[in-house]
């Protein structure tokens, strides 16, 4: 890895991400200044995720530089949207929501071929006292898996 230097002039190695930054910001029109380009950085990887409010230019910077506190760094939702950004620039065809989800494994019917899928419900515990079951309910105000369900026939 390059060596390069922080905010302050030291010299560092840059991270993955880092140099992700730098991709992206390289595709801004010219003549923006950094903090400009930190902002809509910021904006843009916000858009991606679907987060409402957009990361301050401070908190990109912070993660620009490698400047947090020490400990900290940036959010895994921040790098998550970066890492969706930066291949929705270079050219991916998937949408940029598809790009920044994760990839988890299921369980499902039979018949039911879930390969590729994109799951848009949030899972939830079963309200049935005791049961452990996790699921995706059809409708947003199912309670109970299917083996605790009132209405199984």
């Amino acid at each position: 890895m390059k060596l390069d230097q922080n905010a302050r002039g030291t010299p560092v190695e840059r991270s993955i991400h880092q140099k992700m930054m730098d991709f992206v910001i390289e595709t801004y029109p010219g003549g923006f200044s950094l903090r400009k380009s930190f902002q809509r950085l910021g904006r843009d990887i916000a858009r991606t995720t679907g987060r409402k409010a957009p990361w301050s230019p401070s908190y990109t910077a912070n993660a620009y530089y490698g400047t947090f506190a020490k400990g900290r760094s940036a959010s895994s939702e921040f790098i998550k949207g970066l890492e969706a950004l930066a291949a929705r620039v270079e050219g991916a065809k998937a949408p940029a929501f598809l790009l920044a989800a994760r990839i988890a494994q299921v369980q499902t019917w039979q018949d039911n071929d879930l390969q590729g899928a994109f799951v848009m419900g949030a899972a939830k515990q079963c309200a049935y006292p005791g049961c452990s079951v996790m699921f995706v309910g059809t409708v947003p105000w199912r309670k109970f898996c299917p083996e605790h369900s009132p209405f199984k026939g």
